[in-house]
């Protein structure tokens, strides 16, 4: 009895098999990108099994051999044993060699992996067949080298973006963790100089830098610390580091085993069986045969099937935004029970390239105007090299870029708009609670993936872009980046826009890559306003500072204080703030006439210290002990304030540890709090010797003085000495 065998489609992979069909109308060849994970395989084998049930022969093309066979054997799966006579499976390395011996004629040429494509290997093929029709599928239509794939497929059929198959469910949460970008590898990575062939870094010189015991530590630590009994992949630079990296995850108890194009077939067949077979319910022991965690060489970024991996560990810099998502893609595949995936990123690619489901302009990359390459040298994110000791060489700390609950908050926000119309059959735009966030006053609307809408009010006027969470216009479609915990909208990767839920931001409302750049790990201080990590989709609209406490109201008119360098923001009452102002300004005064009639040094003092400072302790307030300072301001108890190595002085001055004899006498604070213009004079100069700098703080008690220049003798200019205020 012979069992019919039927391909059950999800409807994305329907409408894509027709998309093919109707394109196959108006042209040759069609190349369609799915994201990995979505089941290209499926699409494949529904377009090869309609083919042949009208009698076609189908020639499928793998650019490696055990994609060959995975290919063959999925294609069995679906199509019965008759019709696979009509289906032939080739390496394309072999078809190659031996076109000229081919005698069956096929009507269809399904490429694989179709982003391997090159043009002079795979020109011969199609000219040999010059009636067949030809689909490439891919998740990344993009090269190294930014040649376009229009030499071989004459249009791309794009599928639906990553965060659209997450809110679906199609793919799987993810939790995402990165390496600080001053970390030790990082800074390694930085420095590597050769390319391969391909334009990626060449893999000699990242085994020879990163393919060392400090490093394998850090990699390490990092499992034990962050994915301790999970299931997971990690990602190699050669067979050597592989090796290295299981014989020291096995030395550490994790259960992990290198596994390598070199790995005999029927090994790795059983290594793979042993890993599916691994649970990873940690009320239960590992039996002998279980495997924790697969450590390979680019074997498995395409073609493996393991939809329970629970971590994807990426040891493997690259600059293929190709090879970055097949890697990332891995874990991405949805399974009973498992709640998200984890993604640990110990060499920065996230700096290269962002989160695996930003937005990403395929249709630019298909046609060769944008490579699908990371710049080394400027990644979308950096960080200050701050002044601070480094930590333990065999300890990585990793920093959350987002958390699959801060997800889930995003796609409802992202997901959750619709287009209605209004009486007179005008266009406008609804939010998931029935809120109209654009009137009904556009002829035309289409709401694109990310809450982009593009708007046109006359059939002939130019179209309006909108990203329907900020309300900011723009003149062509943004794109969509993410910077830490919160996501912007960009057209000119210069004005970025928070993507928070307001009406108050508009095109003047950006902030820009120096801000994003030092960090914003306590907040993001831009023009008039303030996001805090814990609330990426609220605005605060800042009102006031006292001293070095900063007041803030919402879209409700609820007010909130924070103190700078600190979180979170905390409610206060309008009587609660007025309150602190009166006892603040009143203090002022008592300063003033203190310093002024001389009573304040007539009371009894003490020497006290705060941090690495001396002060003389006069009642409430503080005077420098060390005249060698030339500082004979008078500081409020509050003014003064203690980051580790860095001490502010009142709004005037920045004195760090280790340097007390050269104040720092700020100029002008930045609005995202981080960045000041100073001045000082460097020690023994006998002050006729003045600098201009611009300083970086953390928040946290380390700096970076940067851009020095000398202004010359600023006594003699008739600008007297930097000190002297009494904040």
């Amino acid at each position: 009895m012979t069992i019919k065998k039927y391909i059950h489609l999800y409807p994305y992979q329907s409408e894509m098999v027709s998309r093919i069909e109707k394109a196959f109308e108006s042209f040759r060849s069609v190349m369609v990108q799915m994201p990995t994970g979505t089941g290209k395989t499926h699409v494949i084998a529904a377009v090869t099994k309609s083919y042949i049930s009208k009698g076609h022969a189908v020639f499928v093309i793998a650019h490696r051999r055990e994609l060959v066979a995975q290919a063959e054997n999925t294609l069995q799966l679906y199509i019965d044993e008759k019709d696979m006579k009509k289906v032939e499976v080739f390496s394309v390395q072999w078809l190659n060699r031996h076109v000229s011996e081919i005698t069956s004629r096929p009507s269809l040429i399904v490429i694989d992996e179709a982003h391997h494509s090159v043009a002079k290997t795979y020109t011969s093929i199609i000219e040999a067949f010059p009636k067949a029709k030809i689909v490439g599928l891919t998740a990344t239509p993009c090269r190294l080298n930014g040649h376009p794939f229009t030499d071989l497929f004459d249009v791309l059929l794009q599928s639906h973006p990553i965060n659209w198959f997450i809110a679906k469910e199609y793919l799987s949460l993810y939790d995402y963790m990165s390496v600080k970008p001053d970390n030790e590898d990082v800074r390694i990575i930085n420095n590597l100089r050769k390319r391969g062939a391909d334009g990626d870094f060449s893999v000699r010189e990242m085994s020879e830098k990163l393919d060392l015991r400090p490093s394998l530590e850090r990699l390490c630590d990092t499992i034990t610390r962050y994915a301790k009994g999970k299931k997971g992949i990690v990602y190699a630079i050669d067979i050597k580091h592989a090796e290295h990296i299981a014989e020291i995850y096995q030395m550490n108890g994790i259960k992990a085993i290198a596994i390598s194009s070199k790995t005999p077939d029927k090994d790795r067949n059983e290594i793979l069986e042993r890993f599916r077979n691994t649970q990873t319910d940690v009320n239960k022991p590992l039996k002998e045969s279980d495997i924790q965690v697969i450590v390979n060489v680019s074997l498995f970024d395409e073609g493996l099937d393991c939809p329970d991996v629970e971590f994807i560990q990426m040891a493997r810099p690259t600059l293929s935004l190709s090879k970055y998502l097949q890697m990332v893609g891995r874990g991405l595949r949805v399974y009973d029970g498992k709640r998200c995936c984890l993604i640990l990123d110990n060499v920065g690619n996230y700096r290269l390239f962002g989160l695996p489901s930003d937005d990403r302009d395929w249709e630019a990359m298909f046609v060769g105007s944008t490579k699908g390459k990371g710049d080394i040298k400027n990644p979308l994110f950096k960080s200050m090299d701050l002044r601070e000791e480094m930590p333990d060489s065999k300890r990585t700390e990793m920093v959350s870029i987002l958390t699959h609950h801060e997800q889930v908050k995003d796609l409802e926000v992202e997901f959750g708009y619709a287009v209605f119309k209004g009486d007179d059959g005008r266009c406008g735009v609804k939010n998931k609670h029935g809120e109209v966030v654009v009137p009904a006053i556009y002829t035309e609307i289409k709401i694109y993936p990310n809450a982009i809408v593009r708007m046109s009010k006359e059939s002939s006027s130019r179209p309006i872009w909108l990203d329907v969470i900020n309300l900011v216009p723009f003149r062509k479609r943004p794109t969509i980046i993410r910077s830490g915990w919160l996501e912007l909208t960009t057209i000119d990767n210069t004005r970025f826009y928070p993507r928070v839920v307001t009406h108050e931001m508009n095109v003047d409302s950006y902030t820009n890559s120096d801000v994003l750049n030092v960090g914003i790990e306590d907040g993001l201080r831009f023009k008039n306003f303030y996001i805090q990590p814990s609330e990426p989709r609220k605005l605060y609209k800042y009102i006031e500072r006292l001293d070095f406490v900063l007041l803030f109201a919402d879209e409700d008119g609820n007010l909130f204080m924070k103190e700078e360098y600190q979180l979170p923001l905390r409610p206060i009452t309008r009587e609660q703030w007025q309150k602190k102002m009166d006892e603040a300004r009143k203090d002022w005064d008592d300063l003033e006439k203190g310093v002024a009639d001389g009573s304040i040094f007539k009371e009894e003092h003490c020497i006290v210290n705060i941090g690495f400072l001396k002060f003389d302790k006069y009642g409430n307030y503080y005077r420098l002990h060390d005249d060698k300072l030339f500082m004979p301001a008078i500081y409020r108890a509050v003014a003064i304030r203690l980051f580790g190595k860095v001490c502010f002085l009142g709004n005037s001055y920045i004195v760090v540890e280790g340097h007390p004899h050269e104040p720092f006498k700020i100029i002008r604070q930045y609005i995202d709090g981080h960045r000041f213009i100073v001045r000082y004079h460097p020690y023994g100069s006998h002050y006729n010797s003045t600098y201009e700098a611009e300083l970086y703080f953390d928040g946290k008690g380390s700096y970076k003085l940067t851009n020095n220049k000398w202004l010359g003798n600023l006594t003699e200019k008739g600008y007297g000495y930097l000190g002297y205020s009494y904040p």
